[in-house]
């Protein structure tokens, strides 16, 4: 008779370890059912600005989703080469050339909302790309996970 008992609880303890995931996986599809990224417009509020004034899209990530993509950020500096002008820089990684030779930056204008806004390379020292044009010196950029970014911007791998 204690194996029949045995053997009920076993059964029990199955059967919860089952349903319990089963209620966790619908929980978290109720959760996330707004997926982990959405595109939506956004001002381009940015003086350097090839789209008229008008929005542009911008990515904005869950906090899960750029913990994920391991999204780092900087800021658009401005140099000085001795007595030269000042000049904008960005870490080298931050600018992102898309498949026809432009290049880019992911700025950051709210929280976990990414715009891609066009720059212009003048040179590239060391680890460091030196802007003839661009956003605003100060501006919040995406560092690291750019590429990441524009996946997701460009839906590649869903």
């Amino acid at each position: 008779m204690k194996q029949g008992y045995k053997l009920i609880l076993l059964l029990l303890l199955a059967a919860s370890f089952i349903l319990t995931g089963c209620r966790t996986a619908k929980q978290e599809d109720a959760e996330h059912d707004e997926g982990p990224a959405q595109m939506k417009a956004l001002p381009f509020d940015g003086a350097f600005n090839p789209e008229g004034g008008r929005a542009a899209k911008g990515i904005t990530l869950t906090a899960l989703a750029a913990q994920r993509i391991g999204i780092k950020t900087g800021k658009i500096n401005e140099i000085r080469n001795g007595n030269g002008p000042t000049r904008k820089a960005v870490p080298y990684a931050a600018v992102l050339y898309d498949p026809h030779g432009k290049t880019w930056v992911y700025t950051i204008r709210q929280p976990l909302t990414y715009l891609r806004e066009p720059v212009a390379v003048e040179v590239i020292e060391d680890e460091v790309a030196i802007l003839s044009n661009g956003p605003e010196a100060g501006t919040t950029i995406a560092a690291v996970g750019i590429a990441m970014l524009y996946g997701v911007e460009h839906g590649i791998g869903q």
